[in-house]
């Protein structure tokens, strides 16, 4: 993935779900290759709502993806419910961790909160 290797990278994970086709993570996952490769939050915003329909306790193993979809889908709904399920770690991009009050202020700013997003990036570490 970090070298933009994206077709070996979706054969990966076809493989890896053809082993596991209930891992949520996995499959999130391979729907975000769109989303990198393509600039497409369809594959993955469908896959995520799929996982939720399927077990709505899933949302915590894909929160990070599917927070990344929402926020990409300007889909407030989505990214509140998703930073709801978010770990209380908060969530990485590209292996940097980004601590949930800071998720917290990514979604609050674009919701438009700007109270809010001050509020939670000034309590970020």
């Amino acid at each position: 993935m970090c070298l933009r290797r994206y077709a070996d990278v979706e054969r990966v994970l076809d493989r890896a779900i053809a082993v596991g086709p209930k891992d949520s993570n996995t499959r999130a996952y391979r729907a975000s290759i769109e989303l990198e490769w393509h600039a497409d939050p369809q594959p993955l915003s469908s896959t995520v709502r799929a996982i939720l329909a399927e077990d709505a306790r899933e949302g915590q193993n894909i929160a990070q993806l599917w927070l990344r979809v929402s926020l990409c889908e300007r889909d407030f709904d989505g990214a509140s419910r998703a930073l709801a399920a978010l770990p209380i770690a908060g969530c990485y991009d590209n292996f940097i961790p980004f601590p949930r009050a800071s998720c917290e202020g990514v979604v609050a700013q674009m919701m438009g909160d700007k109270a809010a997003a001050h509020a939670a990036f000034t309590t970020a570490p």
